[in-house]
């Protein structure tokens, strides 16, 4: 149907179908002729749509601290925490931070949490990993907040109440490391349950309101739908090394994509859990003595799919399957410092240039430097794979954005300018350059889609709840 006709039937209008095409047949509209009278009367009938909703405008000095593309590729998450003014202290914690959600394919908001207070202490902590997890269905946001809280939201219903809440640190003065669920309604939480405990972690749920649950007042067995440790024992598996391993949790990469197991990452150690016995699966050792304040990225990373596993040591690289933690490909580490996963591949980036592993080989070696050590958080990288893992976006070291092709020759497909801090990348729908205050979108050949202004975010219109209307096409 046609709905820029002046006879368009709007009770029909479905905004997942029919919206996309309606919004680009304007656009390409507005490019030939500027914005006209066709504009305003389907805006006016979109913003009738019992599904439009206005996100608010945000003006907000505090700095990113946390950045997420969701699994479906079609929307960034964005969190910022607080800059606090001498003497202000308490009036800029209680006010707190901001969650954006924009649509890649236009850089438009399409939601987010904004309301004063409603993210006490702000989003994450300076260096801070994983302060942003999706669920798989690209519908719910976990986030580590007011210093040590974790909570989940639907990430497009524009409520700044939580869905559920969990204080499990008792009183910790950071934010515990956790990932969310697949399903979007529990999540791993790291925890100091005492040197006796095996693994300290526990699996809390969060979808029925607020609650504070401290390890060591855990029952031995809890009751269904409660809070439970994770093994204070390392199992059979592991007796005769036991006396000599001590795990804790630094890094939680994230769950296994059938939410069977939890991958996690600590000072010496990678290891996996099992959910279901709270049991350590297999451990490696890395030894880099990573801690995340740190300022630089995990020395292990887990695949988008949760099935294969990198990690580095002083002088060797591997990979391993992350359901077996059986070695698959050993490499010199040569000069590895952020390993970015795609679909299939696995970039190394160093200081001087980016290896490709493609399964068990090393296939290419570009010759680009990222821009490595000035991420707002460790997990914010300046590489970025595109979709279908053929292609990978990197913010080099002289502050550009390349887009290489793996199958092309030694030379960029594309070279761009980017925000002056420009420090991650995150490609869906577009790309997403991201820096400490400014979030560029560019297409893959250097299109500007949108250029946003963190700090000072205008009025948008959101509908369906997840595809963004431009607001100058609404009649004054």
């Amino acid at each position: 149907m046609d709905f820029t006709a002046p006879t368009a039937d709007w009770t029909a209008f479905d905004p997942d179908r029919d919206l996309p095409p309606l919004r680009a047949r304007l656009a390409a509209l507005e490019a030939a002729e500027g914005v006209t009278q066709v504009h305003f009367r389907v805006t006016e009938e979109i913003l009738a749509h019992p599904g439009a909703r206005r996100v608010p405008p945000v003006r907000h000095a505090g700095r990113v601290h946390g950045a997420a593309l969701s699994p479906c590729g079609r929307y960034l998450a964005v969190g910022t925490s607080i800059e606090v003014p001498e003497g202000a202290w308490d009036a800029e914690y209680e006010d707190g931070g901001v969650l954006h959600v924009f649509e890649l394919a236009t850089g438009g908001r399409v939601g987010g949490i904004t309301e004063p207070g409603a993210l006490r202490g702000g989003i994450g902590w300076t260096d801070y990993p994983g302060a942003i997890r999706w669920s798989a269905d690209s519908a719910r946001l976990g986030l580590a907040y007011d210093t040590n809280m974790v909570g989940v939201w639907d990430a497009f219903s524009g409520d700044d109440e939580p869905l559920g809440a969990a204080d499990t640190t008792y009183g910790g003065s950071s934010p515990p490391p956790f990932a969310l669920a697949p399903d979007g309604r529990a999540a791993f939480i790291g925890v100091s349950a005492g040197e006796e405990h095996a693994v300290p972690g526990c699996l809390v749920p969060l979808a029925d309101g607020e609650i504070s649950w401290y390890p060591h007042e855990a029952p031995p067995r809890p009751a269904e739908g409660e809070p439970r440790l994770m093994s204070a024992v390392f199992g059979p598996a592991f007796e005769d090394s036991a006396d000599d391993l001590f795990l804790d949790v630094e890094y939680v990469a994230g769950w296994s994509r059938d939410g069977t197991r939890v991958h996690i990452v600590d000072r010496r150690h990678l290891f996996a859990v099992d959910i279901a016995t709270g049991l350590p699966l297999w451990i490696h050792e890395h030894g880099s003595g990573y801690v995340w304040w740190d300022e630089g990225a995990p020395p292990a990373a887990f695949s988008p799919d949760g099935a294969r596993v990198a990690w580095y040591t002083g002088d060797r690289l591997f990979i391993a399957d992350a359901a077996t933690g059986g070695i698959t490909a050993e490499f010199d580490r040569e000069e590895a410092a952020v390993l970015v996963w795609g679909r299939d591949r696995l970039a190394v980036l160093g200081a001087e240039g980016i290896r490709i592993i493609d399964g068990d080989a090393e296939t290419v070696r570009m010759p680009v430097a990222a821009r490595i050590g000035r991420g707002m958080a460790s997990d914010i990288v300046p590489l970025a794979w595109s979709p279908d893992g053929t292609r990978f976006a990197v913010v080099t070291g002289q502050g550009d954005v390349e887009v290489w092709d793996l199958d092309g020759a030694g030379e960029p497909a594309a070279r761009f300018g980017a925000p002056a801090d420009a420090v991650g990348l995150h490609w869906g729908d577009t790309l997403a350059v991201l820096g400490n205050e400014r979030l560029g979108f560019r297409t893959p050949e250097g299109a500007t889609v949108r250029e946003v202004d963190l700090r000072d975010q205008p009025a948008a219109w959101s509908v369906g709840g997840r595809h963004a209307w431009p607001a100058h096409w609404e009649e004054d």
